[in-house]
């Protein structure tokens, strides 16, 4: 199968958002379910969890439409979830308008008035009371799907054009379930850094696997390609469909997050944009704030930085450290 060929182009998703849109699952839109009717485990494969990260929903188009899973599905059922509907309907709306960066970039923030990143909710979200916030209602309408999942696959993409990572949401190795995955470099602790709590670590209950992906940068068509792959391998780990996936990675890359810059006033700026996996040493000028220059605190590496100088949003990380690159044989 030659999914360079078969993989579905940017322009044709928005077709593939309106079935998300029109869909509903226990009354809730956005969610597609195929069942096999037979016994087996439920995956979740969510994806939009922020507008701009089209790669999920290449891969749930691939595998609903061109793959036809409703007949290749042998046991158990998978759930896809469009996460955060609003910001995606915004981006594709981007997309139609105009096709650069800073287009893009305004769409794919959609927030209302508390600016809740759907990926830094706070772990009190099913208690909190409606405050008028769409991500905070979105991800309490969620949650009773999301609770079903026995595994839940988060897939995102990057700002950076960066290679494409595995990101062991609950801290677990889950080797079972990443077999065949094309993807060397693996995140670590991330989940214990970042600010607020990631919509995966609501997935399941106690025991339940979460994982996550970046499949590679936005718009990259390679980065569909990865993210349906993963989606694949990881159905064919379960028993979900036949075949078994290829060993795809003899050694990974591991980074383990230690640390993060939150930019935590107006004044703050990076010293510069760094590349993801950028190596630094302890003392290096990372950033300036109200408060003076701030230092690498340890050698390491840097992940997930964006592209301006001025981060937009305050109260998130500008970029995350991790220690140095470990390196491990499958």
């Amino acid at each position: 199968m030659n999914l360079n060929d078969l993989t579905p182009s940017l322009a044709g998703l928005e077709g593939d958002l309106q079935q998300f849109k029109q869909s509903l699952y226990c009354g809730v839109p956005g969610i597609v379910v195929v069942d096999s009717k037979k016994p087996g485990p439920t995956l979740g494969i969510t994806i939009h969890t922020h507008g701009n990260e089209p790669s999920g929903l290449a891969a749930a188009s691939f595998l609903i439409k061109t793959c036809t899973l409703e007949h290749k599905l042998r046991s158990g059922r998978v759930i896809f979830v469009l996460n955060n509907l609003k910001a995606t309907e915004q981006y594709f709306t981007a997309l139609q308008i105009s096709d650069t960066n800073e287009a893009k970039a305004a769409a794919a923030k959609t927030r209302s008035s508390s600016e809740v990143n759907f990926n830094r909710l706070p772990a009190n979200v099913m208690d909190l009371p409606y405050n008028g916030n769409y991500e905070l209602a979105r991800a309490r309408q969620l949650w009773p799907v999301w609770q079903q999942f026995d595994v839940g696959f988060d897939i995102h993409s990057t700002m950076q054009e960066a290679e494409p990572m595995i990101i062991l949401c609950d801290g677990n190795e889950h080797s079972e379930l990443l077999n065949g995955f094309p993807i060397e470099i693996v995140i670590r602790n991330i989940q214990n850094v970042q600010v607020g709590k990631p919509a995966a670590s609501f997935y399941g209950k106690a025991g339940s696997g979460s994982i996550a992906i970046e499949a590679g940068s936005h718009e990259n068509s390679q980065s569909f390609i990865c993210a349906i792959r993963c989606c694949i391998a990881l159905m064919q780990n379960l028993g979900m469909v036949e075949g078994k996936p290829q060993l795809a990675v003899k050694e990974f890359h591991e980074y383990h997050v230690a640390d993060s810059l939150v930019t935590t006033d107006g004044s703050f700026t990076l010293e510069r944009i760094f590349s993801c996996f950028e190596q630094v040493r302890q003392g290096d000028v990372l950033a300036n704030n109200s408060q003076g220059i701030i230092r690498a605190p340890f050698d390491g590496h840097i992940l997930f930085c964006g592209k301006k100088t001025k981060p937009e949003r305050l109260g998130e990380e500008a970029l995350f450290l991790s220690h140095p690159v470990r390196i491990r044989r499958s």
